[in-house]
């Protein structure tokens, strides 16, 4: 974690950096944070990654707003990917 916070400044705007450095706070249960920098995600490939759908959603619902976790699983198109987002979130 200490590396990403000494790079964060020469990084922050590289899509790469904020989801390795969103998934870290993350995992070190710094959720809000997390959230925030996981949704400043704009990379197309990445926002439609079903392990982006299952961070942001573990985030939400640790910030206590599940209701938004279960509005984005509703939006996803393949049942398939929709089943594994689940187990994912679990």
């Amino acid at each position: 974690m200490k590396l990403l916070q000494s790079i964060k400044n020469f990084c922050k705007n590289m899509e790469e950096f904020k989801w390795n450095y969103g998934i870290a706070k993350a995992c070190v249960g710094e959720y809000v944070e997390a959230e925030e920098i996981l949704l400043s995600i704009h990379s197309e490939k990445m926002v439609e990654d079903y392990y982006y759908y299952a961070w942001v959603s573990f985030c939400l619902i640790m910030n206590g707003k599940a209701h938004l976790a279960w509005e984005r699983y509703l939006q996803l198109d393949a049942l398939d990917d929709s089943f594994r987002y689940i187990l994912l979130s679990i």
